[in-house]
């Protein structure tokens, strides 16, 4: 089996790329999913750097005061 994936921008044109793609003989839709674009999101490390720019960290000693940390 061979996938393609598409990227459309203009979500006025899925209903009818569906119809069609529905119609072609051994062509399935497997799922259709929206994404954010990149820039707008920030990803975990760049919160985490963010994060410590900003000193919202918590500093243990050792596992045994971090889990009594967590804890509390």
């Amino acid at each position: 089996m061979t996938q393609i994936v598409l990227n459309i921008e203009d979500r006025s044109l899925l209903p009818g790329l569906r119809k069609i793609l529905n119609n072609l003989k051994g062509v399935s839709i497997v799922r259709t999913t929206t994404t954010r674009k990149a820039a707008t999101r920030k990803g975990t490390l760049s919160r985490a750097i963010e994060e410590v720019k900003n000193g919202q960290v918590t500093r243990v000693g050792s596992i045994a005061e971090l889990m009594s940390e967590l804890e509390a």
